[in-house]
């Protein structure tokens, strides 16, 4: 029975080792991705322990069947929301990715394109990537049930600049295997929801 042990333990050795050379032999010979998405993040200190959020209270905000969470002032239009002020895209997290701030700060301004000849509607913008993770984990790839797709989720506030009380509240997060298509998901998520409830 030792010997039938031993003999099991090596082949699923070699199995494993078999994998991991088809896994990244196989990665290789995927389509080549734009220098701009290949482009590498990095990890930077931040004075803070966990992310900084621009949604402090989520009590009253409501699922939404485009993105995540949803809540807007009683008697205020989104459409009016969307003629203030928009804010640079701030990034809360420990990971910065520039590809990724750049493409979700580039819809955001389409998004958002009049707000500067608007800003006398007196409504500031606020958008903050507050998760953040452009990879998955390696074991990932044998036991999907283990570790989380890499994801996205970011939060958007638009606020009265004279009396600093919030309006509307939106939170979204979206997750894909590939990072690009998380990025791309999240884009489109607001592209839809914006163009529909304004």
């Amino acid at each position: 029975m030792k010997k039938t042990a031993r003999s099991t333990g090596t082949t699923l050795y070699l199995l494993l080792a078999a994998t991991l050379i088809a896994t990244y032999g196989c990665g290789a010979k995927k389509a080549t991705k734009t220098q701009e998405q290949q482009e590498t993040y990095h990890v930077r200190k931040t004075e803070g322990s966990s992310p900084t959020r621009l949604i402090t209270d989520y009590s009253g905000m409501q699922q939404h069947d485009i993105v995540s969470w949803f809540w807007i002032k009683p008697g205020v239009s989104l459409s009016h929301c969307m003629n203030g002020k928009l804010y640079p895209l701030q990034n809360h997290t420990e990971i910065q990715h520039s590809w990724a701030e750049k493409k979700i700060g580039k819809t955001l301004k389409e998004l958002f394109s009049s707000a500067d000849d608007h800003a006398s509607a007196g409504i500031g913008i606020k958008v903050a990537i507050v998760e953040l993770v452009p990879r998955q984990g390696m074991l990932k790839r044998w036991f999907p049930e283990i570790l989380d797709f890499p994801y996205i989720e970011i939060e958007i506030i638009f606020y009265e600049e004279m009396s600093k009380k919030v309006l509307c509240k939106v939170a979204h997060y979206a997750k894909h295997e590939e990072f690009d298509k998380t990025v791309e998901q999240m884009t489109s998520d607001l592209q839809e929801f914006f163009k529909k409830e304004s």
